[in-house]
């Protein structure tokens, strides 16, 4: 724990504005992904640094001259704290979550090159992204993948099974794979495989989710 005042605030203000930039840019989007713990640490503490270094206009003339003796001038300190960790990373983070919308296909942005839309325009999640992300897929269970020109795979989603979410490209590792019957169901398992993996879901068209059927 920070032993001092003066170390206090340093600790608040390497998070706090990153922390409500960061939160004000996920309500300025039309969607966002649920972040580790982890991630938003350290998005804050990123954020904090960029908000801090294009507020060193207004941060220099302010404090510098009164930096040995800021006890002294509470309201010049209370009126930087006002903007630079409150006002600035608030409006920054919710206009910059707006600007990221526009990047998106529909957005007025759209029409710029597609490594800036990449870069600062996020992948939107899906419902892939969703189904995972809360859990929602049984563990075990067999899931059999169709694609769009009728074929099908299927395995075990279960231990050592892994999935991709956005922002990344979309795939999945099932851990066993299966052999499909002209009905579109699983059979058996097939011997001498070490799963199935499927790298790119943009050519599915839908995944069938089965699960062990509960007592009667």
């Amino acid at each position: 724990m920070p032993a001092t005042f003066e170390a206090l605030a340093i600790v608040l203000l390497a998070v706090v504005p990153g922390y409500l930039a960061r939160s004000a840019w996920a309500r300025g989007k039309t969607f966002s992904q649920p972040p580790t713990d982890l991630k938003v640490v350290v998005q804050s503490v990123a954020a904090s640094l960029v908000v801090q270094l294009l507020l060193a206009w207004f941060t220099i003339p302010v404090l510098l001259p009164v930096g040995g003796d800021l006890a002294n001038h509470p309201w010049r300190v209370a009126a930087w704290a006002v903007v630079a960790g409150l006002l600035a990373p608030v409006l920054g983070g919710y206009v910059l979550g707006k600007l990221t919308d526009q990047l998106q296909p529909g957005g007025r942005l759209e029409s710029l090159p597609a490594w800036i839309r990449r870069d600062l325009g996020p992948t939107p999640p899906t419902i892939w992204d969703a189904v995972n992300l809360s859990g929602e897929v049984p563990d075990p269970c067999l899931l059999v993948i169709e694609f769009t020109d009728g074929t099908r795979v299927a395995g075990s989603f279960g231990q050592g099974s892994r999935v991709i979410t956005s922002p990344d490209q979309h795939g999945v590792f099932l851990g066993r794979e299966w052999s499909v019957g002209d009905d579109g169901l699983p059979t058996e398992p097939v011997p001498s495989t070490g799963g199935i993996l499927v790298p790119d879901l943009a050519a599915v068209r839908s995944i069938r989710v089965l699960v062990a059927p509960e007592p009667v």
